[in-house]
């Protein structure tokens, strides 16, 4: 599977979407699409491995670029 790249490292937020928003304010910087998504996964990962699923219902996290446009979401 070919990976997707950005053209430079992009610094990407993880911010969390529970009827508010927490937004990340520091980010990380990736330079391909795909491990922004693992980290995006491993984060909804822990920050679901103690709760019920019904506390978790339209829950996610929102992976924006720096240039504010969402790059994609991960449900907890």
């Amino acid at each position: 599977m070919r990976q997707r790249r950005w053209s430079k490292p992009c610094r990407n937020f993880f911010n969390l979407t529970n009827g508010n928003s927490v937004a990340d304010e520091v980010g990380e910087a990736f330079d391909r699409v795909e491990a922004a998504r693992g980290h995006a996964i491993e984060v909804a990962r822990e920050l679901s491995r103690h709760r019920l699923p019904d506390a978790l219902i339209g829950r996610h996290i929102s992976v924006v670029e720096e240039s504010g446009v969402v790059v994609f979401k991960v449900p907890l």
